[in-house]
């Protein structure tokens, strides 16, 4: 299950695979759209950062 972080003024989301290893030797962080980037790690990957979430909110 992944676990997720918000930073302080809740303006980015990060969401992080536990069973990924937490401290690689190579970290990247590929931008595959405005405000979404995958996050890498020895070649795996290990999350992902999701900026202003907010925008995505909906209303019924």
């Amino acid at each position: 299950m992944p676990t997720g972080w918000w930073d302080e003024t809740a303006s980015t989301l990060v969401c992080h695979y536990p069973e990924r290893p937490t401290r690689p030797r190579q970290r990247v962080r590929l931008a595959v759209a405005p405000g979404l980037s995958l996050l890498w790690g020895d070649g795996r990957l290990s999350g992902w950062v999701l900026d202003n979430p907010a925008r995505y909110l909906v209303h019924g």
